[in-house]
């Protein structure tokens, strides 16, 4: 009986796709480790509860307010009448929250005030017809990279800017 010597066409396609699956297992799980992944899925995430925010306060007729939670790293949607209301959980109080990577901050957040300067702040209110503050919120994350969302007021409209890297160490 010969020995057998080579592998077949068919088990080196095989263990071909297996490391593939497996590689790209691997990236998926990976691509919360880079620096302005961690800012772009902030950003993004961001820009989604503010264009949220903007439709939501057009559909229920209310004004609205996305406040940023600094110490539990949330964003946060809420009716501008809701801290009047007692809640058993402070979950409850909020429409729709989401949170942001542990590694990235908010580095700056200013709203336009009645004059159009902008000041600090810690959220942003959408009026129903689709307007809302001006805004230029700034995330930063561990090893100094930052990018910046700029919120249009008559629109609602977000432009969200590249990942600045001239800061990062």
């Amino acid at each position: 009986m010969p020995s057998r010597r080579a592998f077949t066409i068919i088990e080196l396609i095989l263990v071909i796709l297996i490391i593939g699956a497996m590689m790209s297992m691997a990236l998926f799980r990976l691509d919360g480790i880079f620096p302005d992944t961690r800012l772009r899925q902030a950003s993004a995430r961001a820009a989604d509860m503010m264009e949220l925010a903007s439709v939501q306060a057009a559909i229920e007729g209310v004004p609205l307010e996305l406040v940023f939670l600094r110490d539990k790293r949330w964003m946060a949607l809420q009716r501008l009448d809701s801290e009047d209301e007692d809640f058993e959980r402070e979950e409850d109080r909020y429409l729709y929250w989401v949170d942001w990577n542990a590694k990235v901050e908010i580095d700056t957040l200013l709203v336009d005030d009645i004059d159009g300067d902008p000041v600090s702040a810690d959220s942003i209110v959408f009026l129903p017809e689709g307007s809302s503050d001006g805004a230029i919120l700034r995330w930063r994350d561990e090893t100094g990279l930052t990018q910046e969302l700029e919120l249009w007021p008559l629109l609602a409209e977000v432009k969200i800017k590249p990942v600045d890297n001239s800061a990062a160490f």
